[in-house]
């Protein structure tokens, strides 16, 4: 089990299609309830990490059973909403989280800018990326198609009809 210095793993989770597609305007291009599961069981009692754009996306806010941490310089009031964090950037959303909850898996869910920043200054030691099947539509994609030049295969982490997970790590 690869981590970082104190303990903790920093994990970017993420679905895509083949063309590095992972969002429209509205959300998810995709609706499969098993990957949303998948989701929702590898982040549980965790710390989720995502953009202003991806907070505003959620059907449900915040995410149940976690704690919830926005990157936004713009976000307004916040305090109709408990186990929420707003910060700044990438990094403040990590220090703070691992500060504060030093036990808990740290997991970047999203938007592109949030992966984007996070992959750019090598926050990140983990990926879990959701392989989808099929052709979508959308207009968001994934910031970093090499990305397995730093980040090699590891393993199969779920197989599925629709989608299949890998774990990447460096």
């Amino acid at each position: 089990n690869h981590e970082i210095p104190g303990g903790r793993m920093r994990t970017l989770i993420a679905s895509m299609d083949k063309n590095g597609l992972i969002g429209n305007s509205t959300g998810l291009p995709w609706h499969v309830p098993d990957e949303l599961k998948f989701f929702k069981r590898s982040t549980f009692d965790q710390v989720v990490i995502m953009g202003r754009n991806t907070w505003e996306s959620l059907p449900n806010k915040p995410l149940a059973r976690r704690v919830n941490v926005v990157v936004s310089t713009t976000m307004g009031d916040t305090k109709r909403y408990d186990k929420l964090k707003v910060v700044s950037s990438v990094e403040a959303a990590i220090g703070w989280a691992e500060w504060q909850f030093y036990n808990k898996e740290l997991f970047i869910i999203g938007g592109a800018r949030v992966y984007e920043s996070a992959l750019k200054a090598s926050l990140v030691d983990r990926l879990l990326i959701s392989h989808m099947m099929g052709d979508y539509e959308g207009d968001v994609y994934f910031p970093c198609l090499d990305y397995q030049k730093d980040f090699p295969v590891k393993r199969t982490v779920y197989t599925h009809a629709d989608f299949i997970t890998m774990e990447y790590t460096r």
